[in-house]
C-alpha cells in the first residue's frame, strides 16, 4: 500500500491536461448516462470533449454528433471537439459537416478513416490521409488529431508500415496524433521509437480506456487488436465483486498516467463510454475545478 500511495503522490502536483470522449446515445439508457457524465465532467477544467461519429461514417450518422455536440456546449463550458469518420463520406459531405461545425463554433476535429467493414468498397474516401487533404483544403485553420495505434492498426502488416502511413498524415500539418487505447506499454514505447525512427514531431497524446465492462472489453480489444497483458486477465479474473473491478480499473488508469507522466507526456485523452463513476476519482486528484 506504502508503494502505491508513493506512485500516487508522485504525480498529485504535476501540470497533467485531460481530455474525454463520449459517443451519441442510442437510447434513453445511454442518454440518461451521458447527461450524469457531462454534469460531472461540467466541474472540471478539461482540455475538451470529443464527440464520436459512428464508425460506420456517413452523412445522417452526423446529425447525432452534431447533436451531442450542442448537448455537450449546453451543459458544459467546455471546448468540443468533433469527429469524422471518411467511410461512406463524399468529399460533398465532409465539407457539409465541417460547415456544420463551423457553425457551432467548433475547430477541433479528430479525422479517421472508420470501420473498413462498413462501406469501405463504395467510399470516397479509403484513408484517412485523403479526407485530412480535403479538410485543409476547405479550412487550414481546424485544428486536427488523427490517430496512432500501439498495438498496430488490425490492416497494417507490422509496426513499421503502419507508422508510414502515420507519417504521411502527419506530413500534411496535423496538430495531434490522439492514439487508440491500449494496456501494454512496452507496445507503446516501441511505437514511441517508431515514430521518432520517422522524425514524426506531431504532438502524441495518449487514450487511456476508461474500463466499466471487463468482459465487454476484452471482446472490443480482441476486434481491434489491443493486447491485453496477461497480468490484468489474471487480476480482474480474480474479482469478485464490483467494487473490487472498479477499485482495479481506477489503479491501472492512474499508474498509466503516471509512468506515462515520468516518460514526458502531460496531456491524456481518456475514453469514459459516456461514464463517469471511474473517471470521477482521477479528475479529483489530476483536474482543476471550474
Amino acid at each position: 500500500m506504502k508503494d502505491i500511495e508513493y506512485n500516487v503522490s508522485k504525480i498529485l502536483d504535476k501540470k497533467i491536461k485531460i481530455s474525454v470522449e463520449v459517443f451519441p446515445p442510442k437510447n434513453d439508457i445511454v442518454k440518461q448516462s451521458l447527461d450524469q457524465a457531462l454534469e460531472f465532467l461540467s466541474k472540471y477544467k478539461l482540455q475538451y470533449i470529443s464527440v464520436t461519429h459512428g464508425a460506420g461514417g456517413g452523412l445522417s450518422s452526423s446529425e447525432d454528433t452534431i447533436n451531442t455536440i450542442k448537448k455537450c456546449k449546453e451543459a458544459t463550458n467546455i471546448d468540443v471537439a468533433g469527429h469524422i469518420a471518411g467511410v461512406r463520406l463524399t468529399k460533398d459531405d465532409l465539407f457539409i459537416m465541417l460547415e456544420n461545425y463551423q457553425k457551432l463554433g467548433v475547430n477541433k476535429v479528430v479525422a479517421l478513416r472508420g470501420d473498413h467493414s462498413e462501406g469501405l468498397a463504395n467510399s470516397y474516401y479509403k484513408s484517412a490521409y485523403d479526407m485530412v487533404k480535403d479538410i485543409l483544403e476547405f479550412n487550414n485553420n481546424f485544428n486536427i488529431s488523427v490517430a496512432g495505434y500501439p498495438d498496430v492498426h488490425e490492416q497494417a502488416k507490422d509496426l513499421d508500415e503502419d507508422v508510414y502511413y502515420l507519417k504521411q498524415k502527419c506530413d500534411l500539418g496535423v496538430n495531434n496524433i490522439i492514439t487508440q487505447y491500449f494496456f501494454n506499454l512496452d507496445n507503446f514505447f516501441k511505437f514511441i521509437h517508431k515514430v521518432q525512427e520517422y522524425n514524426i514531431n506531431t504532438k502524441i497524446i495518449p487514450g487511456l480506456l476508461v474500463i466499466n465492462n471487463f468482459e465487454q472489453m476484452i471482446k472490443f480489444s480482441k476486434q481491434c487488436r489491443v493486447d491485453i497483458p496477461q497480468w490484468m486477465l489474471d487480476i480482474f479474473n480474480k474479482t469478485d465483486s464490483k467494487n473490487s473491478s472498479d477499485f482495479i480499473t481506477r489503479l491501472i488508469l492512474l499508474e498509466q498516467i503516471r509512468i506515462l507522466n515520468d516518460n514526458g507526456f502531460d496531456e491524456f485523452h481518456l475514453y469514459c463510454l459516456n461514464r463517469h463513476e471511474n473517471i470521477a476519482p482521477i479528475l479529483d486528484m489530476l483536474v482543476d475545478k471550474v
